[in-house]
């Protein structure tokens, strides 16, 4: 029987902050750095979106792209966030 880890992480989310962006041109660009990205929640001024764990060698690349194109795509900041195992059950 396969027991994970504790700490697998099961889940990563993007967020973010909008203050006047084209939500499809975030998600396409997104999208580029982690193709099964999903937008899970547009929300006020806040977009959610949850990236397979299996994108996270490409994480790095993904911030520094976002933290340099934050006018251009109309995004005033972003944070990190995971959900493991054991905060699920």
């Amino acid at each position: 029987m396969f027991c994970p880890q504790v700490n697998t992480i099961i889940n990563n989310h993007v967020v973010l902050s909008n203050l006047d962006c084209d939500v499809d041109k975030v998600t396409v660009f997104i999208k580029q750095h982690s193709p099964a990205a999903l937008l899970m929640t547009n929300i006020g001024s806040s977009l959610t979106y949850t990236l397979p764990t299996a994108d996270l060698p490409k994480f790095d690349d993904l911030f520094r792209a976002l933290n340099h194109n934050l006018t251009d795509l109309g995004i005033s900041g972003f944070g990190v966030s995971d959900s493991t195992l054991d905060e699920v059950r």
